[in-house]
């Protein structure tokens, strides 16, 4: 859906200085980024903080929500994962009624909370088609509590349905583009949903920067959860409690299956079910407030909560040093990429690149350079003309290539290989390679975990860097 796409533009619109930046190197885009994390920080925590009796719940919301690693990856991202969060955090927990206000707290306030239900609950389907599997919990909730506040949130669920018609042609021209794509069968598909369920609480709680295959601190998180989720299964008994875990229960499994159906990598789920991963976070921490616990279990709980703020602030730790990780998206070194890139460069320079995120690094490209997303088909010319789009190369240009080694068109050739042959075709096969340099070298341990856990083999090098010229 085209919310934050629309505020990222309307930032750029008001800051004429980012006018002629690409999107990626927008200051005011990467401000805007921060803004809306803040504010899912921010109103989770004040509208936590309404719904719950014990100082030490918010305390405990507010340690973990600030040492995730989880959330201090995903959060400031560049995409719309904060503003899908703040929109799914906010309308679950209106769903309830504070039982904890000011003294000065106004008795009618300006809008009711059904309103500012449907306001952000509008906030997140905008921002994301998935964030709708969050509704079959909010209708069943809605259901089990009659009366003349419910009645209140189903006209505002109608009014929002209503308002959403506009994006549902957006939709189904989106899913038509996606029907070539093959289903796994019935049994794969429940395998690969289990699979990103898995990964999705792994990385909720520990980030994305402790590998599984690393005995102690896994070992140490998985106890920390047990321990959570014994003393959380007792929040049922509160409103919050029962809340959560009800969205929670519905969510993460229907999202798994959808996110597996239509074929997210596992290493993606966590980041597209981002917009859950603060309400779990405050069941994590209300469950040593939890009714009837003893006094004993109050402590597991906090010693359970400590071992997960020390694994995320050491996973957060990783990320920064770019040591271990899982996802090695997430520590490609961009800026040493560009140093060596910009090194290369000549006039009338040619650019390949895979990945937008490399325009970030080079907001000072030389105006004269070509750039070209090999994603892009216009790159390769009219479908089935078997023309390139790319003519008149001066005699002594140069062709820079930034890529992956993986599959990136679903050819049948590896991308080196395919890269060759555009440049062949490019300088007509006249031309020497000055300059190739592999960033991001998995070692032997690492990848036989992930081709374990993937169900697919994984490439030892995450980015390539080949400088073409031409012979003369």
């Amino acid at each position: 859906p085209p919310l934050y796409f629309a505020l990222s533009k309307m930032v750029v619109a008001i800051s004429p200085e980012d006018s002629n930046a690409p999107y990626f190197a927008s200051p005011s885009v990467r401000t805007l980024a921060y803004i809306i994390f803040l504010l899912l920080i921010w109103s989770t925590l004040r509208l936590t903080a309404r719904r719950v009796l014990s100082p030490q719940e918010v305390l405990f919301t507010a340690i973990l929500m600030f040492s995730s690693a989880h959330l201090a990856l995903f959060g400031p991202m560049i995409r719309y994962y904060g503003l899908a969060a703040l929109g799914v955090t906010c309308s679950t927990l209106l769903l309830l009624p504070p039982v904890r206000v000011p003294r000065n707290w106004p008795k009618k306030p300006i809008l009711h909370r059904s309103v500012w239900y449907g306001i952000f609950l509008w906030i997140a389907l905008a921002s994301s088609y998935l964030t709708a599997i969050i509704i079959p919990a909010h209708v069943i909730w809605l259901i089990k509590r009659r009366g003349n506040e419910s009645r209140l949130y189903w006209i505002v669920l109608a009014v929002v349905f209503l308002a959403y018609v506009p994006f549902l042609g957006l939709l189904s021209g989106q899913i038509q583009g996606m029907t070539g794509q093959s289903a796994p069968g019935f049994g794969g598909l429940l395998i690969g949903a289990a699979a990103r369920l898995i990964f999705t609480i792994y990385s909720f709680l520990l980030g994305e920067f402790l590998p599984p295959w690393e005995p102690v601190p896994v070992a140490l998180g998985a106890a920390a959860f047990v321990a959570l989720l014994m003393l959380t299964w007792r929040s049922r008994a509160t409103s919050l409690g029962n809340l959560i875990w009800l969205t929670l229960g519905i969510s993460l499994p229907i999202g798994a299956l959808v996110l597996s159906r239509v074929g997210v990598g596992i290493e993606f789920t966590a980041s597209r079910l981002f917009f859950l991963a603060p309400l779990f976070l405050i069941l994590l921490a209300i469950g040593p407030s939890a009714p009837g616990t003893s006094r004993l279990m109050r402590q597991v709980g906090v010693y359970a909560v400590v071992a997960l703020v020390v694994l995320n602030l050491l996973s957060t730790y990783h990320f920064y040093r770019k040591t271990e990780f899982i996802q090695s998206t997430y520590i490609i070194p961009w800026e040493k990429i560009a140093a060596d890139m910009q090194e290369q460069q000549s006039a009338s320079a040619l650019l390949f690149y895979d990945d937008e995120t490399l325009l970030y690094w080079i907001p000072d490209i030389d105006p004269t350079t070509r750039a070209y997303n090999l994603h892009d088909e216009a790159t390769y010319g009219p479908p089935n003309s078997g023309e390139l789009f790319i003519r008149e190369v001066m005699p002594d240009a140069t062709a820079i290539a930034v890529f992956s080694p993986r599959f990136f068109t679903g050819s049948e050739i590896s991308p080196e290989q395919q890269m060759r042959e555009l440049i062949n075709e490019i300088f007509n096969e006249e031309y020497e390679v000055t300059f190739s340099a592999d960033y991001v070298v998995e070692d032997e341990t690492s990848m036989g975990w992930k081709s374990m856990l993937l169900r697919r083999p994984v490439n030892e090098v995450k980015k390539k860097l080949i400088v073409y010229n031409t012979a003369g």
